[in-house]
């Protein structure tokens, strides 16, 4: 079994095994790639080699069918090798039934697949397992470098090395960017950057810089960006730069393409962004804005002030307020002057004194009235309605509507609680027997 990632050649590593199986003129272990059962191999047209995909092969059915056939035998007295390709699509019952077959030496099995776990543990017992890693960066750009040369095309070692590293050294995907920048007019910095969306990847980390301290323009950058980028685009790559901008932030190496350094100002808010643009399915520019919006604080520069306003969340007021106990007092206003009378023999009176400055204020103690009052087992508060009073003492039949007290004032619409006076006034007159 072959196992790694994907583009690193594991299933043409198969092939090359398989030809080493069943070379004619093998020279020191290795495959001569110029016999009949080589070329075949290569041509595709082997008797004795088979390759099969799992992802759409990969039943009990298909798997038994295959074994059958090992009662025919093979040409030329060879093993008979089977390549299975993204084994991991494998089903559980299609790898059972291959269980005791890995084991016949008429037959030979090589499994090529990316996720190997998958793979169930009793068939893995049975196989040699030879792990695939990417090749180091600068193997693959002397490789793409070799390419370039040999093909006539125009390149830039930078942009060589960016094409490496946005692959992560994946031959495979190498080579297609590669053919792909051929068709653009050569292997530039800046073609490399318009074709990986470079641009698109800074805008973005200019918006989350930027969108708490002038969330305005950021919200603009935004809108422009979705013009020309699909909202599952900018979800995925949002994640990614708050992933990198966190190892930024704890000194780990930085995996995004663009600098990114924007995790102090929200801090673990922008972890709660990730989680909720990583639950949307399929997002659209609306729950991507109201996802930003929903986390962290944002920041509203007021027209008149220009003064930044923080709008963050804040307890709601409680229902009743207690009163406050201190309080302060003003003194008494000083007394009029008495009047001046200006006669022809008497001189001009002399000009009033200043007044005196006032004395300092000093807090007293303001007394507030009985919040309660307990008549007869009857509790009745401060802030009593009269009807509520009605229906605390009973009355048989309701009060006259038109008291002295109440002629010129509806108590049950105040929007104040009734003064003392007036509350033990409509208590009195609610207990009073009924008059003639």
């Amino acid at each position: 079994m072959f196992g790694g990632p994907k583009g690193c050649g594991k299933t043409s590593l198969a092939r090359i095994t398989a030809m080493a199986v069943t070379c004619d003129d093998l020279v020191d272990g290795e495959p001569c790639g110029v016999c009949t059962s080589c070329e075949s191999i290569v041509l595709e047209s082997s008797l004795n080699v088979d390759e099969f995909d799992a992802a759409t092969q990969g039943t009990v059915d298909r798997i038994r069918s295959i074994i059958s056939d090992l009662e025919y035998g093979s040409v030329g007295g060879k093993p008979r090798v089977v390549i299975l390709d993204e084994a991991q699509r494998l089903s559980k019952a299609a790898q059972d039934a291959l269980l005791k077959s890995v084991e016949d030496r008429r037959f030979v099995v090589i499994l090529c697949t990316t996720e190997p776990y998958k793979i169930g543990e009793a068939i893995r017992s049975r196989l040699e397992e030879y792990p695939i890693s990417p090749p180091p960066e600068k193997d693959v750009v002397a490789r793409l470098e070799l390419i370039c040369k040999a093909e006539g095309i125009p390149y830039d070692l930078d942009a060589l090395s960016i094409v490496s590293n946005h692959n992560k050294c994946c031959p495979r995907t190498c080579l297609t960017s590669l053919d792909t920048l051929c068709t653009l007019g050569g292997v530039s910095v800046s073609i490399v950057t318009d074709l990986f969306r470079y641009n698109s990847m800074k805008t973005l980390a200019d918006i989350l810089s930027n969108v708490d301290s002038d969330p305005a323009t950021a919200f603009e950058k935004l809108d422009d960006l979705f013009s020309h980028e699909g909202p599952t685009w900018v979800r995925d790559n949002i994640i990614a730069a708050i992933s990198s901008s966190l190892r930024v932030a704890i000194g780990a190496k930085s995996t995004y393409p663009v600098p990114v350094n924007f995790f102090q100002f929200r801090g673990l808010q922008w972890g709660d962004l990730a989680r909720s643009l990583g639950s949307l399915d399929k997002p659209t520019p609306h729950d991507i804005e109201a996802s930003i919006i929903s986390t962290g604080r944002a920041v509203v520069r007021t027209t008149v002030l220009d003064v930044p306003v923080l709008f963050i969340p804040v307890a709601p007021i409680p229902s009743v307020i207690e009163p406050v106990i201190t309080g302060w007092k003003s003194p008494p206003a000083p007394p009029p002057a008495p009047p001046v009378v200006i006669t022809d023999s008497a001189p001009p009176p002399a000009p009033p004194a200043p007044p005196a400055p006032p004395a300092p204020r000093k807090p007293v103690l303001v007394e507030l009235p009985a919040r309660s009052l307990m008549v007869d087992g009857v509790n009745f508060t401060h802030d009593e309605k009269l009807t509520s009073l009605d229906h605390k003492v009973g009355f048989s039949t309701p009060p006259p509507t038109s008291t002295p007290l109440t002629a010129d004032v509806d108590f049950d619409k105040l929007k104040i609680p009734i003064p003392e006076k007036e509350f033990s006034r409509g208590l009195i007159d609610r207990f009073k027997p009924p008059t003639s």
